[in-house]
């Protein structure tokens, strides 16, 4: 019955592969992150004046210059001399590994200058006077650039995106983002999606904050000025791990479902992030990569019940905290984020939810006899379906069956033809079948790039690390 369905889910495995990234944990500085910022900057003052050599100033902080014009009347002191004056200086100020703080000032100052010639001179007295007027000019350029590096030893380093928030007062910032190739990509306008950095081993892109100020004045009387203050905040973080604006790839089919009332969707701002499936009252259990590297943005998850996370059966819940295998406790057990080992976490919800809880697979059938006599799991999970090109039903539950091929001590894996786990179903469940219903068996967690072959965390091999976690 259950074995005649078909691939139902489009799993994780790729998912997770979207899903990789750190950005910061407070208490927790020596977590790796596959995305780094490296932070320079350049502020440049260039003033002329009458007579004199252009002056030019160059410094990494804070540049300034000022100049004065050599006019000089005829006969009898007259007039007034030119000068500029530039000034330019940043400030940045590193809030956390991924993110920063920029302030930027410009200022310039042009005074044009006005002497006289005189066809003769009668003591102090000019005769046949000749008025000249003179030019200033003063103008800068404050520029930073944020380097951000995806590391080459993560296969799979996932999508991130920038938020970008700027404010100012006078002359304003340009701000542009290009990868390592040059090419620039769009910066929205401010209030809609932020930009999204594909991330590959080794991928770079330059984010490039830059206020230029220029002023002439051509004398006579009076001066022109310029200036301008700006804070710009800067911070890197992962991308929701499955959103039509952001995830990519393509899923199997799959059936849609209104059962397993106990499998729920993980969102973060409204966004479908994974697949949960609730194992206690308060407690939820998914993979590590759906929440490592999303410190942050704690406050921003929610975890909701249905066929569709749209149209959730209750008020959303509240996440209170998380936890995945860190190595802090006797078991040592430590979630990789390059190879996904001990991809296994658990949501702490605020309050309970009123479903029947899965029960946790401890064998019979143990995995051995799964594997010797082709049994079938059932993989449950939130995603999409790609029909035509176009991404169709993206946050809705879906299930499949099919059987798996390896087992190892704390994972299965498996590969079907035309039936595969895909992007969309991280942390999502893979049921089997024991005398009293079903028991999970496995969560989603990892495969390859084109969908053919998919990894599944053991849930049996981790009892000692949850042991005292689900309540």
């Amino acid at each position: 019955m259950r074995k005649s369905k078909k691939l139902v889910l489009m799993s994780l495995a790729a998912l997770a592969v979207l899903a990789v990234g750190a950005p910061y944990l407070a208490h927790s500085e020596e977590r790796f992150s596959p995305v780094s910022i490296d932070y320079q900057k350049r502020q440049s003052v260039t003033v002329q004046a009458y007579g004199q050599p252009t002056l030019q100033n160059v410094d990494p902080e804070s540049a300034s210059a000022t100049i004065q014009g050599i006019e000089s009347s005829q006969c009898q002191v007259y007039g007034r001399k030119s000068d500029a004056t530039g000034l330019a200086t940043t400030k940045a100020t590193k809030r956390s590994p991924l993110s920063y703080t920029l302030e930027i000032n410009t200022d310039v100052v042009a005074h044009g200058g006005h002497f006289r010639t005189c066809a003769t001179c009668l003591g102090n007295q000019c005769l046949a006077i000749h008025g000249n007027d003179t030019s200033a000019t003063a103008s800068v350029m404050a520029s930073s650039t944020f380097t951000i590096r995806f590391d080459n030893s993560v296969p799979k380093p996932g999508d991130y995106l920038i938020d970008i928030d700027s404010s100012s007062s006078g002359v304003p910032p340009m701000i542009s983002l290009s990868d390592g190739s040059g090419k620039a990509t769009s910066l929205s306008p401010k209030g809609s999606a932020p930009p999204l950095l594909h991330g590959a081993p080794g991928a770079i892109y330059y984010l490039h904050v830059d206020m230029p100020a220029s002023v002439t004045n051509g004398g006579g009387c009076c001066s022109d000025q310029k200036s301008g203050k700006a804070v710009v905040d800067i911070r890197v973080r992962k991308a929701p791990l499955l959103d039509a604006g952001y995830a990519t790839g393509y899923i199997r089919g799959g059936r849609q479902t209104n059962g397993y009332k106990n499998v729920g969707a993980i969102l973060i701002a409204g966004q479908m992030q994974c697949t949960g499936t609730v194992v206690g009252p308060r407690t939820v259990m998914t993979a590590a990569h759906c929440l490592y590297g999303y410190e942050l943005d704690k406050d921003k998850f929610m975890f909701v019940l249905g066929s569709n996370y749209q149209y959730p059966v209750g008020p959303p819940s509240q996440i209170e905290d998380w936890v995945y295998p860190d190595g802090s406790d006797a078991t040592k057990f430590k979630f990789d984020i390059t190879n996904y080992e001990d991809d296994i976490g658990l949501l702490h919800l605020k309050a309970p939810v009123a479903v029947e809880r899965a029960v946790l697979h401890s064998g019979p059938p143990t995995w051995a006899e799964i594997l010797r006599d082709n049994m079938s799991l059932i993989f449950v999970g939130f995603g999409y379906n790609v029909v035509e090109s176009e991404q169709v039903g993206i946050g809705i539950k879906r299930e499949g069956t099919w059987q798996i091929d390896n087992i190892t001590n704390k994972r299965i894996s498996f590969s079907v033809p035309g039936r595969n786990t895909c992007h969309g179903d991280s942390g999502g469940p893979a049921f089997v079948e024991i005398p009293s219903g079903l028991a999970l068996a496995a969560i989603t967690s990892t495969g390859d790039d084109p969908c053919t072959r998919g990894t599944e965390t053991r849930v049996d091999a981790y009892y000692t690390w949850l042991d005292g976690k689900i309540y």
